[in-house]
């Protein structure tokens, strides 16, 4: 017998199918993008978590390391202050 708790876990497939069968058989790129990839780049902590509880909710499940939230560290301001002091000064 199943318990509450296994009950809530239970993924629904149809979720997660890379061809979308209930709209007319599209593909999911960003499911086939998902399940093609070792890791999945939220570019932000908070854009990550964004996906995890959103757009990638049921195959973050399946998979819950391969979304990460990793930034290649410019920011407007840095990169301002590198390409033009002058400006940056003001």
């Amino acid at each position: 017998m199943r318990t509450a708790a296994a009950a809530k876990r239970t993924l629904d497939l149809e979720r997660v199918r890379i061809v979308d069968h209930t709209n007319g058989q599209g593909v999911r790129m960003g499911h086939l993008a998902f399940v093609g990839s070792h890791r999945v780049n939220g570019v932000s902590a908070l854009h990550a978590d964004l996906m995890k509880q959103t757009v990638f909710q049921d195959l973050d499940s399946l998979y819950p390391s391969r979304i990460l939230g990793v930034t290649n560290g410019v920011t407007p301001r840095r990169w301002l202050h590198s390409c033009n002091k002058p400006l940056s000064d003001l």
